[in-house]
């Protein structure tokens, strides 16, 4: 037996004899604990987003069902015994009722970034570019998982207000030809499988600078991340034909820079610091409201200009200060 496939096994035999869980950030946890809950949750999403790049009937695609079968009986099992321990414990995961998922998620995400250090650091690639064979992109899609796994995301949809604003690198885009374009892309009222980056507001929506406007998101509009920093993630206007038609059946995806720093991720309205948040990744979204940014300078000429268009789209214009 060579050297390198006698080490394998012994590191699968101490592996097993420990009661330990590898998970994909390559950290060893009890395999009754809610370390290995959250890594199979993060294997069973990952499974299931590579399955569904196959086509029907491949045994490609057979294979990750497989994989999957095994993983959710996993899931099954551990899932009963948390239901056991917290009726005894009283709380989630015997915490006697103490919410770590900030905790557990910073520490997963960092993990994913120790165990890729190198890769991160010497990584040449624009990380706002648009590349699906870049190597970069299993961690961006990891550190969205461990998120989506963690973050309270029904209490954020529906305690925020989420505009995407127009002309927020360019203000002369704030134009009603800006709307019209948009509107013609991603309609009023229809939802929306690309993804998209906004802002977010627990109370009134404000963004400074002359004739400044956007759409207003519904609240059925799905977050997939959050941060109180720049998450640099890809931009659409960076997707050529190509990546559009890698995507076509799942939807251009927005992940962030692997160097994202995990402390600035928002999981609850708690973690918001300040008066919005500065970047959130939305996924099947649709907006149906017009919302002018501030009470500022507005051309009279072109707010009436879109004030007309919503009422020819069935829209609604909110002014600033409508909402809160």
């Amino acid at each position: 037996m060579k050297k390198q496939a006698l080490r394998k096994l012994i590191r699968h035999l101490i592996t097993e004899s420990a009661g330990l869980h590898r998970c994909v950030d390559g950290s060893l946890v009890p395999s009754d604990s809610p370390g290995c809950l959250d890594d199979i949750h993060l294997r069973i999403d990952d499974a299931v987003y590579h399955r569904d790049l196959c086509s029907h009937g491949s045994a490609t695609r057979s294979h990750y069902n497989g994989m999957l079968a095994d993983l959710r009986k996993k899931e099954r099992r551990l899932k009963k015994n948390f239901q056991l321990t917290e009726i005894s414990a009283g709380g989630p995961h015997g915490t006697g009722g103490k919410d770590t998922r900030r905790h557990v998620a910073d520490a997963r995400i960092q993990g994913v970034r120790d165990k890729n250090l190198k890769d991160i650091l010497f990584n040449k690639e624009d990380p706002t570019d648009h590349d699906p064979n870049s190597s970069m992109n299993d961690m961006r899609r990891f550190i969205k998982t461990i998120w989506n796994q963690h973050a309270d995301i029904s209490e954020l949809q529906q305690g925020l207000n989420i505009v995407h604003w127009f002309g927020w690198k360019n203000h002369n885009q704030r134009t009603l030809e800006t709307l019209e374009d948009f509107a013609s892309a991603s309609p009023p009222n229809a939802m929306a499988s690309h993804q998209i980056s906004v802002m977010g507001y627990p109370g009134t929506p404000t963004y400074h600078g002359m004739n400044c406007f956007g759409v207003l998101l519904t609240k059925d509009s799905r977050i997939t991340i959050a941060s109180n920093n720049d998450l640099w993630t890809e931009e659409l206007n960076s997707a050529t034909e190509e990546v559009m038609d890698y995507y076509r059946s799942s939807g251009v995806p927005k992940r962030p820079n692997p160097n994202v720093a995990p402390k600035g991720l928002i999981y609850s309205i708690e973690d918001i610091k300040g008066e919005y948040v500065h970047e959130l990744v939305m996924d099947n979204w649709s907006w149906d409201s017009i919302i002018v940014g501030n009470s500022g300078t507005f051309n009279p000429e072109l707010k009436a200009s879109i004030k007309q268009w919503c009422e020819e789209n069935g829209v609604n214009f909110l002014e600033h200060g409508a909402i809160g």
